[in-house]
């Protein structure tokens, strides 16, 4: 009897302990190549081979996408400010990769190896904030340090006040100001550490800090896994498909496009391709009078549009053009 009671004890130890342990995602278990990219994006896009960067993709966009800032909105989290896509493709390009700009693709993105909540460079100025796009081998390091330099149409920005509102592409500069804005702005360097992913990110603005200048509740977001590709929100959880990439050779695109097949992104229009809603948490009421909206939107209509500029060769990296963001170049 005593022996009877013995191994039940151990066993009911054994069970527990074996749901005590933390239970880890499919996706991470199962580390993958850039295949997961080829396969998975080419329904929204097509990959060309673009020296230096290699095979890149080109989304299926208008003139306007603009990435970061088109179709989405900023989530505080644990691990710092998380861009979070209505497109279906978001998990993947805002999440993994970089983002370069040129007169024929427009925007187009290289993929990369680390996961992280977005890869931007912030800044933070009287009334303003701001983000841009790291480019093509830009580092966390390279950003924070000032040995990268982000032309300014590269810039997204903002008044302060609506910094982390769900119906945030309401609310964007016209990117005509930045230079002017650029002025008196200043680097984020807000790190978050990531030991389970061996990653640093640049995290973005203190929550703290956005409550106290909004003076509203700044929710915090966590991330949850998905085994298969894709994303969605579900209450304060963003669930997202981040599994580990490694370098495998051999691994490409099952179809390369021509470049020269390629619609210019001038003359595509701006119905995205999407096929599946992404689960998003409620609309967050707009609070700025409808007066002052109004009149915002007479001003920018005034406003004398840019001169347009000769296209440069198809590889010449550029200032994009409108409210596209861009390539290189900064105060510092």
């Amino acid at each position: 009897m005593k022996k009877l009671s013995k191994f039940l004890l151990i066993a009911g130890i054994v069970v527990a302990a074996s749901f005590s342990k933390p239970v880890r995602s499919l996706a991470q278990d199962q580390p993958v190549d850039y295949q997961v990219f080829y396969d998975n994006l080419a329904p929204y896009g097509s990959w060309v081979n673009e020296p230096p960067y290699g095979s890149v993709w080109v989304p299926n966009v208008g003139a306007g996408f603009s990435p970061y800032a088109s179709n989405g909105y900023w989530a505080n989290t644990d691990q710092g400010w998380s861009w979070v896509s209505d497109f279906d493709w978001g998990w993947a390009a805002f999440h993994y990769g970089r983002w370069e700009h040129n007169h024929q693709y427009g925007w187009f993105w290289i993929p990369d190896y680390t996961w992280g909540p977005a890869w931007v460079e912030w800044d933070y100025g009287p009334g303003y904030y701001g983000w841009a796009p790291l480019g093509f081998g830009v580092s966390v390091d390279m950003a924070l340090g000032g040995g990268w330099t982000p032309h300014p149409r590269r810039w997204c920005f903002i008044n302060e006040q609506y910094m982390g509102v769900r119906n945030i592409g309401s609310y964007y500069i016209p990117r005509e100001q930045n230079v002017g804005i650029l002025v008196n702005m200043h680097p984020i360097t807000e790190r978050y550490t990531d030991n389970s992913r061996h990653a640093v990110y640049i995290a973005g603005p203190r929550r703290e800090d956005v409550a106290r200048i909004t003076h509203r509740d700044i929710k915090v977001y966590n991330f949850g896994e998905r085994a298969t590709p894709g994303h969605g929100v579900s209450g304060t959880t963003i669930n997202l498909y981040r599994p580990a990439v490694v370098n495998r050779p051999g691994v490409a695109p099952k179809q390369i496009q021509d470049p020269h097949n390629i619609t210019p992104v001038q003359q595509r229009d701006d119905n995205y391709r999407k096929t599946q809603p992404v689960e998003l948490h409620p609309q967050i009421i707009n609070t700025q009078p409808h007066s002052v909206r109004v009149q915002q939107a007479q001003q920018q209509r005034s406003q004398p549009a840019p001169q347009r500029q000769q296209a440069a060769p198809r590889m010449q990296q550029s200032a994009p053009r409108g409210n596209s963001g861009g390539g290189g170049g900064r105060r510092r």
